[in-house]
């Protein structure tokens, strides 16, 4: 599935498309197709959807969170510089009383995942956390998001995406598999 909503990313805003309407100012167009992206990938759960839907209907939180992705994205390093204006973004979301949280790992994980799995990982907290458990490796997890924990698990996939190479994953994507299955045997 998500290699699937990966090609869908790269087809609706790679190759430069996506920064082309953040430059024309076509933040709906985006939204949009993130929304069309998001709907697709089955990866967050409905009240996660319903919250990033609603947050990204205020049009300057949507712009400055769409920046910050794309800034991310086209980072040649994924440092706390680049990294962290992106979780403030989406910690900014505006959010409804008494509705769904927008400010989760998995809202602020799912996207450059998906736009870039050989560089980034996604964060299920329950899952993630019982596989770092399982392999020993320390998270520094934090239910808020945060750059200590997101560059731990990069930390996490990396060494494992080493450890696992025999089995030839081509991203993380197939070492999200790998640490789903480690975190519930």
């Amino acid at each position: 599935m998500a290699l699937d909503t990966h090609e869908l990313f790269i087809s609706k805003l790679g190759n430069g498309q996506g920064q082309q309407l953040i430059n024309e100012d076509n933040i709906e167009e985006v939204t949009s197709r993130i929304q069309s992206i998001i709907s697709k990938t089955k990866m967050l759960l409905s009240f996660e959807m319903m919250a990033i839907t609603d947050a990204l209907k205020n049009r300057d939180a949507a712009k400055r969170f769409i920046t910050e992705l794309f800034n991310v994205i086209d980072s040649p390093e994924i440092t706390r510089e680049t990294f962290q204006p992106y979780i403030d973004s989406v910690l900014n979301l505006p959010q409804e009383q008494g509705k769904a949280k927008v400010s989760t790992w998995p809202i602020v994980t799912l996207l450059p995942f998906i736009a870039q799995p050989e560089r980034h990982m996604f964060l299920k907290p329950t899952n993630i956390q019982a596989a770092a458990d399982a392999l020993v490796f320390d998270l520094r997890y934090k239910s808020q998001p945060n750059w200590q924990t997101y560059s731990a698990l990069l930390e996490m996939a990396r060494t494992y995406f080493n450890e696992v190479n025999h089995l030839r994953p081509r991203d993380f994507i197939d070492l999200q598999s790998f640490l789903w299955i480690a975190g519930h045997e």
